[in-house]
């Protein structure tokens, strides 16, 4: 099975956070890859716990604690770069 391009990341993820987002009554208008997650609500502490969960199951990765910061989780962009990292890793 081929790897995920950081496209196909990138699509899903603004997918599920906008789908989220929805779920929440708090829609998201827009998605920029750049947008922080925190200082934009996109994601809060309870929902980031949510999506690292959806990372590690539609990606079969595994996020340790110290990764979660915003360093690695704050914008599409970034998470879309830690994603293909984790996944390069697994391949090797």
């Amino acid at each position: 099975m081929n790897a995920p391009t950081a496209q196909d990341v990138e699509h899903e993820l603004a997918a599920y956070l906008k789908q989220t987002a929805a779920e929440r009554r708090r829609p998201l208008l827009s998605l920029g890859p750049d947008d922080h997650f925190f200082e934009s609500g996109i994601l809060d502490s309870l929902s980031l716990v949510d999506f690292v969960a959806f990372l590690e199951r539609r990606y079969a990765i595994e996020i340790p604690g110290a990764d979660i910061s915003p360093e690695n989780m704050g914008s599409l962009r970034i998470v879309v770069d830690y994603v293909q990292r984790r996944l390069a890793a697994v391949r090797q």
